[in-house]
């Protein structure tokens, strides 16, 4: 799935809550920049996740997914917000989504 969405986006930001020890819970916040016209196909992407994720993917709390426009450049922007039961889960779900 991650490849299928890396193809329709110029850009990805990620920044994490900073947590020092590896049992607090992790907080990501992922902006997606979707090419021109792809926002609704990467949407249809993350349906799974939306859908399942905090019960399917073990160790997740929270999965959100918000879209807006941004004011200065009119270009369409996906924002997630996921919570990670801890760092092992954290690393776990990258794993599997690659």
């Amino acid at each position: 799935m991650a490849s299928s969405i890396i193809e329709r986006f110029d850009k990805l930001s990620l920044v994490a809550d900073g947590q020092n020890h590896a049992d607090s819970a992790r907080t990501i916040l992922a902006t997606v920049y979707p090419r021109p016209g792809k926002t609704e196909r990467i949407i249809e992407l993350y349906q799974p996740i939306l859908k399942d994720g905090a019960t399917k993917e073990p160790g997740t709390i929270q999965f959100q997914l918000f879209v807006d426009i941004n004011p200065e450049t009119g270009n369409e922007e996906i924002f997630t917000i996921e919570k990670f039961k801890n760092l092992e889960a954290l690393d776990c779900i990258s794993r599997e989504r690659r």
